[in-house]
């Protein structure tokens, strides 16, 4: 039996109104209780990709330009602003990069974590709410819960304010959960436990879990499946351990070897990249840092296209320098 997939989404495209799209043609699939990581550099459109699944895209700035993104089924443009704040925080939430940006700083934590019950479950008692909360903080990990309510961000450490952010967005024991690169301002000890924490409750929650990140050592211990970005296009989709041990494209092949090993540097880098408008290039938009091009990458935009049992690449020249 096929498994069910949660988070559909088909030819998707964000950019400006009536302008090149900065994020192009985007069509990917998230299964229940599974992870997807999603790698790319600054600037190759993750972070509005997930804005645009929540609908939060900057207004009157960026919209959706055309695709559609099913949640369960459910085609998110078709709902009123009522039904997505609804929908948000109870069915999908997110987690950000910079907990002390996302926290209110005049508010102190408990008014915040309440303020999810206040707003989606209205009937909930004050004792129901306050086991709820003691639960999700001993989840995430916290201790001393009552004194922990009582302070504000600034009060405490980082990685407990990352903890606090996570809590906040399962409380309600959402079905997907957005994380845009949740661990990347932490130092490594504790980046190392907000991820042994994501993994911890996506097993004991069952939860869907959208990770992205431009770091794939990261992605590849959370995410059986991954996604590259380049430029807000996808070039290479396949499983993890795959695209880790076999990278097809060359824009993977370039972070790969550049990733130190060891001990050791980087084996290459890839060449200095030539700033051009969105839209403006003709062809494939890695062709001046790929060592491959040829006349074909310069005048064709390469299509993405299954090469492999679940790896899929955007080259003309997948098959030769495979």
């Amino acid at each position: 039996m096929a498994a069910e997939n949660l988070l559909d989404v088909r030819g998707l495209s964000i950019g400006p109104l009536h302008a090149p799209p900065l994020v192009k043609d985007l069509s990917f699939s998230l299964e229940k209780g599974q992870s997807l990581g999603m790698l790319g550099a600054s600037g190759s459109g993750k972070s509005l990709t997930l804005m645009a699944l929540m609908r939060l895209l900057p207004h009157p700035g960026l919209c959706r330009q055309k695709g559609d993104i099913l949640f369960a089924g459910r085609d998110l443009a078709l709902l009123s602003e009522l039904e997505m704040q609804a929908l948000r925080g109870r069915s999908m939430a997110a987690v950000f990069q910079d907990p002390l940006a996302s926290l209110n700083p005049v508010r102190s934590l408990g008014s915040q974590l309440r303020e999810v019950f206040t707003f989606h479950e209205q009937g909930m008692s004050p004792q129901e709410i306050s086991l709820r909360l003691r639960e999700t903080l001993q989840a995430v990990g916290l201790q001393d819960h009552e004194a922990l309510l009582q302070q504000y961000p600034h009060q405490i450490s980082g990685g407990m304010r990352q903890r606090v952010a996570i809590a906040m967005a399962i409380l309600l024991d959402p079905e997907l959960v957005l994380a845009d690169e949740p661990s990347s301002s932490l130092d490594v000890a504790l980046q190392a436990q907000v991820l042994k924490l994501l993994q911890k409750l996506q097993s004991e929650r069952g939860l869907s879990l959208l990770f992205v990140s431009h770091d794939l050592a990261v992605i590849a211990d959370l995410c059986r499946q991954c996604l590259v970005l380049y430029e807000g296009r996808i070039v290479e989709k396949a499983p993890t351990i795959q695209l880790i041990e076999q990278p097809l494209h060359p824009y993977t092949q370039a972070l790969i070897a550049a990733l130190p090993l060891h001990g050791r540097p980087p084996r290459r880098t890839l060449k200095a990249k030539i700033e051009t408008e969105a839209g403006q290039v003709r062809g494939c938009s890695f062709q001046y840092q790929c060592r491959y091009a040829d006349a074909v990458c310069r005048t064709e935009e390469p299509i993405l296209r299954q090469l492999q049992s679940e790896h899929w690449i955007a080259c003309h020249r997948a098959e030769e320098i495979g």
